[in-house]
């Protein structure tokens, strides 16, 4: 499902690219990328206070630039970012090319897009959370009833399988946590595909989103989301190939 390319393919319009990337970068790679980086990435990758998290920004961070390099055709260290009220980044001066980045554990997705924004999310769901308490402060009504309801073999996927599509449309909005997360609802339940079933502010609003779900890695869940058609969604797993 994730292909490790050659080098970089095209990005056609409404033919999004999610890359799969690995966090677990050797020392030379991060000095290649600490040098592309803005002064301001460099002050943030300082100011984390573990060294696993400095080194997972700085690899994020790098990759992030050689593939807009790629895709804008431009030197990688020539990009500037704005950031928007909620700290979402952005191309300046303003560009048709939209991203978005996520990580969780050791792994990172990053999608692009022509024109439509985007948003992505990936979990470890292996990790700790109290899913009744997250999910009652954060999900709809009809969400909770839905989770509270399956055995509890099938909750923690269940849960993780909505918080990342959830993640992914604010994120594609740009308004992070500060848009109420029990405002919309998405599919949930394994095996059914992602879609956004309803939205509280307008019900026609579902019908203009694409949403996709995969797993990127053993026991890694993520999801997209874009406010716009969708043709062909392409995966490609980041790795040590000539030209990328």
């Amino acid at each position: 499902m994730w292909v490790s390319p050659r080098s970089v393919p095209q990005l056609a319009l409404h033919q999004p690219h999610i890359w799969c990337v690995p966090l677990q970068a050797e020392q030379e790679q991060l000095q290649q990328w600490w040098r592309i980086l803005s002064p301001d990435e460099q002050k943030k990758a300082e100011r984390y206070r573990f060294e696993k998290n400095t080194r997972q920004y700085i690899q994020a961070r790098g990759i992030l630039r050689e593939l807009l390099g790629q895709y804008l055709d431009c030197p990688p260290n020539s990009i500037e970012f704005g950031y928007n009220t909620y700290d979402k980044p952005n191309l300046k001066p303003e560009n048709k090319l939209k991203f978005n980045v996520s990580h969780s554990g050791e792994m990172a997705l990053l999608a692009f897009n022509w024109e439509d924004e985007i948003g992505v999310d990936i979990e470890d769901r292996t990790r700790a959370i109290e899913i009744d308490v997250v999910a009652k402060q954060f999900f709809s009504p009809n969400e909770v009833n839905t989770l509270m309801a399956l055995p509890l073999s099938e909750q923690q996927i269940t849960f993780f399988n909505c918080w990342t599509r959830k993640e992914a449309i604010i994120k594609a909005l740009g308004t992070g946590l500060a848009f109420p997360l029990n405002q919309f609802e998405v599919s949930m339940k394994v095996g059914s595909p992602a879609r956004l079933l309803a939205t509280h502010w307008d019900p026609a609003e579902a019908a203009n989103w694409y949403m996709a779900s995969f797993t990127p890695a053993e026991n890694y869940i993520g999801a997209f989301a874009v406010r716009g058609p969708v043709s062909d969604l392409q995966l490609w797993q980041w790795g040590r190939r000539e030209g990328i």
